[in-house]
């Protein structure tokens, strides 16, 4: 899946809070891993979780869009670069899943949900997004495995 969504204004549209969102935070967190990440499009740098580096095999929580696309399934890099590369030129709002290859036959999907926002006039954009990293299994093979990093439904 990869998308992106032009946004006219400043700020892209927000959906509306639930009312009775109590427990969500608690169940979202047996089901994945989610941390915030963001970039500076002057710098070229993106600033990425623990988790998030380490899944990616990034030395630390900073990087160029090379190094962070290096982890994912080589058929989707092209396509998580042009949503990059269209979110650096407009404010917009994207969304992409891939798998990040772990080595030994093993891989991770991955969600990222994104926008790129001008915060100020005289700023250029800025992109705050989140990683998810669901926690299941991949493939069969993977069962007698344990995976370093993510946790697996029993």
């Amino acid at each position: 899946m990869f998308k992106i969504v032009e946004t006219a204004g400043r700020n892209p549209a927000r959906m509306p809070a639930i009312a009775d969102g109590a427990g969500s935070e608690a169940a979202l967190s047996d089901y994945c891993i989610s941390e915030d990440w963001s970039a500076d499009l002057e710098e070229g740098v993106i600033s990425v979780g623990r988790w998030t580096a380490a899944l990616h095999n990034l030395g630390s929580g900073r990087c160029g869009l090379t190094s962070l696309t290096r982890a994912y399934d080589p058929q989707d890099r092209r396509h998580i670069l042009s949503l990059f590369e269209q979110a650096a030129a407009a404010p917009s709002s994207f969304c992409f899943s891939s798998s990040l290859q772990l080595g030994q036959g093993r891989s991770q999907p991955v969600f990222c949900i994104a926008r790129s926002l001008r915060e100020q006039e005289e700023c250029g954009l800025t992109l705050r997004g989140i990683f998810i990293f669901p926690r299941f299994k991949v493939e069969a093979e993977i069962a007698e495995v344990p995976l370093p990093f993510i946790a697996r439904f029993a």
